[in-house]
């Protein structure tokens, strides 16, 4: 028998081992690990969907044996049995209502018996924009001094009907009546390539007692921002 033919029989007979002797196995594959949510701007959406596809890739029956979210602000659905060859989909719906501006990225970790990936990591992303985004989180007003900020937003015509600074006590018997600011508001000219307006605050100065802490509460009319509150000090 020459060496070809002994290598063709080896060969067959390891293929014919492999099929009778290696135990099938579920494999599990996902459209995407990453599910971007995109931009979703503050008021608009109360909750954000996800849709993952899960498939069996493998030659036995898939089990999923739980999904753990990053978070309880997220609920996920699934099908916990999927047979080789067949996807199904992964669904999660997350509460986003009360969410700071900026990135947002939640984990989503998928638990099976699949061979290659027996614990899956799954991503969910998104951009929440800020409704009215003010440059400061903290405003302090000088005597004699005027404080500027900058309001930014999607909204073309926004207004600021007032401004309140409402001081801090310790003592919670005593109230403590808010204070009325002046102000100067308009829209800074200057082009913007991301369809935001900025917008300048100027704050006149005001005469306090004695210096405190509190909260500068603006109102405009957003229909998603009707206030904002952003911390404040006076300084005497």
């Amino acid at each position: 028998m020459t060496y070809r033919k002994h290598f063709a029989l080896f060969s067959a007979t390891i293929l014919f081992y492999a099929a009778y002797f290696i135990p099938a196995a579920p494999v599990i594959e996902f459209d995407t690990k990453e599910f971007q949510c995109g931009v979703v701007d503050e008021g608009t959406k109360t909750r954000i969907d996800a849709v993952f596809t899960v498939k069996n890739s493998g030659d036995s029956t898939l089990i999923i044996t739980g999904v753990r979210p990053g978070c309880g602000c997220t609920v996920v659905t699934y099908d916990s049995i999927i047979e080789p060859g067949k996807a199904a989909p992964l669904k999660a719906s997350m509460k986003i209502a009360g969410f700071r501006s900026g990135l947002l990225s939640k984990p989503v970790t998928v638990f099976s018996n699949a061979q290659n990936d027996s614990v899956a990591q799954l991503v969910i992303k998104a951009t929440i924009r800020a409704a009215i985004d003010p440059s400061m989180i903290l405003i302090t007003m000088r005597p004699n001094e005027k404080t500027s900020l900058q309001l930014t937003t999607p909204k073309k015509n926004l207004k600021v009907a007032g401004v309140l600074f409402t001081p801090h006590s310790d003592d919670p018997a005593s109230t403590t009546e808010p204070v009325k600011v002046s102000y100067v508001f308009a829209p800074i000219d200057s082009a913007r390539g991301d369809g935001l307006t900025a917008y300048r605050l100027e704050l006149e100065p005001f005469a306090v007692d004695s210096s405190a802490e509190g909260i500068i509460t603006i109102t405009t009319n957003h229909h998603h921002k009707k206030e904002m509150r952003i911390r404040g000090r006076a300084l005497r």
